[in-house]
């Protein structure tokens, strides 16, 4: 219709546009890489449109796309784009379709030095997440307002208990890791750092498995045929323990911010935790050395 000869009518041609726009955009936030890039384009196309429905819609994903650009950009340039996305959901009636800009915010705010600012942010976001009518969102603002009591670091040196059900609806046995290394991920698949972290852990999986690496996979998601898809589709070969259960061992261990790694070693201890592998990487290939 946005090609059609003659042209379309007006109001055909702007729900074509705004229906182009979000199919591109739900594709995206499922990681569709092409999608992502059309997505791209086409906001960039329609940029000086002046229907207020798009340039409303525009200015949406232009914040999206440059909240996940500054994931890894200078550090000295989130504050200022922290409180313009204050200001972004302050005004928005927050749906599923924010997940992405929202996951994505909160990798920025883990980047702050200051661990009181990162406090102040996350309760701040956490209570405006935590109204919205998505119950992944809302539940994840309500992890996001809620100070754990400890730190990440607290939990280095402690035993790791995990048990559960699997996404395929299977008896999980942690027992059986033992005298393995395990990466322990908690993530989610409507979380977009999740999902541009994952081709990195599949990457080391499939370069350390044979050295005795293990992945076991704890997802928060409540949609539980996305969570399938997603695993079916992208081929995951480790265990991922889905379900209620999973909300309680993110409470257990202080798990607010997705994707959180602990490292485990073969005597089923945490070793570390961060929130991107390329952190753990050194400590895990020195684990599976032996050293």
């Amino acid at each position: 219709m946005l090609a059609a000869d003659p042209p379309a009518k007006e109001n055909e041609l702007l729900v074509a546009a705004e229906t182009k726009l979000a199919t591109l955009h739900r594709e995206a936030c499922d990681g569709k890489e092409p999608a992502d890039k059309q997505l791209a384009a086409f906001v960039e196309q329609l940029n000086s449109d002046g229907r207020p429905r798009i340039a409303r819609e525009i200015a949406f994903l232009k914040l999206e796309q440059r909240t996940i650009a500054a994931a890894s950009g200078p550090v000295e340039n989130i504050p200022a784009l922290l409180k313009e996305l204050q200001e972004f959901f302050a005004k928005e009636k927050l749906t599923a379709r924010h997940l992405r800009l929202a996951s994505s915010t909160v990798a920025l705010i883990n980047r702050l030095d200051n661990g009181d600012e990162r406090e102040k942010q996350f309760a701040e976001f956490g209570g405006v997440f935590a109204k919205s009518s998505d119950k992944d969102l809302a539940r994840y603002g309500k992890k996001l307002a809620k100070k754990p009591a400890g730190q990440d670091s607290d939990l280095v040196g402690k035993p790791l208990e995990l048990a559960g059900t699997t996404a395929k609806g299977a008896g999980f046995a942690w027992q059986a890791y033992r005298g393995k290394v395990v990466l322990v991920d908690f993530w989610a698949t409507w979380c977009g750092p999740c999902r541009r972290e994952m081709p990195h852990v599949q990457a080391f999986y499939e370069k350390h498995h044979e050295g005795g690496l293990e992945v076991v996979g704890i997802s928060l998601d409540q949609d539980q045929e996305a969570l399938a898809q997603y695993l079916d589709e992208n081929q995951i070969p480790w265990e991922t323990l889905a379900g209620d259960e999973t909300q309680e061992l993110a409470e257990k261990y202080g798990v607010r911010v997705i994707p959180t790694l602990l490292l485990v070693d073969r005597q089923g201890k945490i070793v570390a935790v961060s929130h991107d592998l390329e952190t753990l990487t050194p400590l895990a290939e020195k684990l599976l050395a032996g050293s």
